[in-house]
């Protein structure tokens, strides 16, 4: 998987589990900078992409498929995630990391 096929949802949902185990002085930067990351791989996403994983019985999985309307709903959702990230650690409330990231995702 390179990054040219890197799903910007998997960023997303592994940057909101993996502030639930970092101290709170490293999980506000961690929401700052994953949905950057996230939206850099975005950003290298061209319109007309399929991704596809073999799975189970001879079915194939088609986790990316980009489009224009697709493409341009990534780049708000990383934007979404990134204004939302740091903001969300001042409740301080350690799940609000996991709930934020797939809930930006999947809105």
């Amino acid at each position: 998987m390179t990054m040219s096929n890197l799903h910007p949802g998997f960023i997303l949902i592994a940057v909101g589990l993996l502030a639930l185990l970092v101290p709170k002085n490293l999980r506000r930067l961690l929401l700052a900078v994953g949905p950057l990351v996230s939206l850099g791989a975005a950003l290298t996403l061209e319109p007309g992409l399929n991704a596809t994983q073999p799975f189970i019985n001879g079915i194939t999985l088609h986790y990316l498929h980009v489009d224009k309307l697709s493409w341009v709903f990534a780049l708000i959702f990383c934007m979404m995630a990134a204004i939302g990230g740091p903001a969300i650690t001042a409740t301080g409330w350690k799940l609000s990391a996991l709930w934020l990231m797939p809930a930006v995702r999947w809105a």
